[in-house]
């Protein structure tokens, strides 16, 4: 004879010590013990600076030297989910500051921010199990820049009266990209035409 327990949907209060019991008229009883395990996956990811804005995909800007903090929080899981902070596949946090029976958070720091940091990407991954997916989050940093240099360009070679020049100034390295203005002692002059690299850094 057989007999089967099916559980459909199972839930966390399914977990538990299963028993069969199987009764002979002539031999001995048997009892057959099965524990259930249920893993509850984390239900969501949050990812907030700390001052406690909600983040999407872009952090920031930021200039250099800045440093940021960033929070990721999972939600639910049982047992609770490991929250990780990581660089594509490089890992660069892996403790969480902060658990309770409703979260888990890990918060990760950068300091002195630099332009190697424009368009760095932070994904924060969250789980309990290897028989799911985990959740996972990534932010973009986004940073301003001053220009590295301007210069006006051309061999400085002495002018003619009475004939037009064209003066070129050009200004590398900020972000968004520079205004630039020219001015005759204190007399601003506007007949000047603006050219911007596709790239927007020159």
């Amino acid at each position: 004879a057989k007999n089967a327990l099916n559980i459909q949907r199972v839930q966390s209060a399914d977990q538990g010590t299963y028993r069969c019991r199987v009764d002979f008229r002539v031999n001995p009883t048997l009892t057959f013990i099965s524990n259930l395990s249920v893993v509850v996956p984390p239900s969501r990811l949050v990812v907030y600076t700390e001052l406690g804005v909600d983040l999407r995909n872009i952090v920031g800007p930021f200039l250099e030297g800045e440093s940021i903090t960033i929070n990721c929080r999972a939600f639910g899981g049982l047992p609770p989910p490991r929250v990780t902070w990581w660089e594509g596949t490089v890992l660069l946090d892996l403790t969480s500051e902060e658990e309770t029976s409703e979260y888990v958070t890990n918060t990760f720091l950068v300091t002195s921010l630099t332009r190697r940091d424009l368009h760095r990407p932070l994904t924060c991954k969250a789980s309990n199990t290897n028989l799911t997916e985990p959740l996972t989050s990534t932010v973009t940093i986004n940073m301003n820049f001053p220009p590295l240099w301007v210069r006006i360009l051309g061999d400085r070679a002495p002018l003619s009266a009475g004939r037009p020049y064209d003066l070129h100034c050009q200004a590398v390295g900020g972000r968004p990209p520079a205004v630039i203005s020219w001015r005759l002692q204190n007399t601003v002059l506007s007949s000047q035409t603006d050219k911007t690299s596709h790239d927007g850094n020159v």
